[in-house]
């Protein structure tokens, strides 16, 4: 493992007692050295940092932002790393409970259906755009809340991607790095909200 060169270590805490009881994390990471700096593994260790680097901006400083809250239905991880304030890439994987469809119809309005999405084979379905990338994980909770409300078609883990400003790579570079972190982090996602089944 590399060693990280974090220039500060604000906070870390980790309160894990079970899947049922669920958990809280929030750990913030200041790199002195930039993007070259980052850890092998980011975000909570749910993905390499290779996509990553491959479109950040070179700066002076980078910043990597990971939060984790809860499990199975109550499942809810961010992670948001930039570079300076040149580029930021923000990735978001969240359990909810809507139909396939229903997903589908609020993906065509995020993007306004602008016709550039390409399926991304994970899950029931996924779409990946110049800068984003969403998918659809069908997810069966192991330990389901006993007083959850009875799901439209079935659990899902909902994992968006998306990178704003500059990036130091072609269109086609950051359009695969988005999609590859969306895979990355969707896989190891459905395993830690304790999603029975392969994703």
């Amino acid at each position: 493992m590399k060693r990280t060169t974090a220039l500060a270590y604000v906070a870390t805490l980790g309160v894990a007692a079970s899947f049922a009881a669920g958990f809280f994390t929030n750990k913030f990471l200041l790199y002195s050295n930039a993007v070259d700096s980052l850890q092998e593994t980011v975000c909570g260790d749910m993905m390499t940092s290779d996509s990553v680097k491959s479109v950040l901006p070179k700066s002076h400083t980078a910043m990597e932002h990971y939060t984790a809250l809860g499990a199975g239905q109550d499942f809810n991880q961010s992670c948001i790393i930039s570079s300076g304030t040149s580029g930021t890439l923000t990735i978001r994987a969240k359990i909810q409970n809507a139909a396939f469809q229903d997903w589908q119809k609020w993906v065509k309005g995020e993007t306004r259906d602008d016709g550039s999405g390409v399926p991304v084979k994970m899950g029931k379905g996924g779409v990946s755009y110049p800068t984003t990338t969403y998918l659809y994980i069908p997810c069966t909770p192991r330990y389901p809340r006993a007083e959850a409300t009875p799901a439209k078609d079935s659990y899902y883990l909902q994992v968006n991607v998306r990178f704003n400003g500059d990036a130091d790579a072609d269109a086609g570079t950051v359009r695969k790095a988005v999609a590859d972190a969306a895979q990355a982090f969707g896989k190891n996602a459905h395993s830690e909200a304790g999603c029975l089944g392969a994703p």
